[in-house]
């Protein structure tokens, strides 16, 4: 996230508003996404210390894996979208 200057910010009390409720939901959406994230790590890490018989095969961590990886660009081309975002309403 770039830093905000507060010298930059708007004046207009409506744009301040839309600003501050974007900036929340983004955090949310990330909170969310991480909390998914860590959700699938512990099932991962689970998994593998147990001795179930119903433990993830390496095709299943591949998996796992290639969507991991899939997902870093995305999030990668949506901040400076956000950051574009956020000029704009300025």
């Amino acid at each position: 996230m770039l830093p905000i200057d507060p010298n930059t910010l708007p004046n207009d009390v409506d744009v301040l508003q839309k600003i501050v409720v974007d900036l929340c939901e983004q955090l949310q959406h990330e909170s969310a996404e991480k909390d998914k994230y860590r959700s699938l790590l512990r099932e991962l890490l689970e998994a593998q210390r147990s001795r179930k018989s119903e433990q993830l095969s390496k095709e299943q961590l591949k998996l796992f894996e290639e969507l991991w990886k899939a997902r870093q660009p995305e999030e990668a081309s949506e901040e400076p979208a956000a950051a574009e975002t956020d000029r704009n309403a300025r």
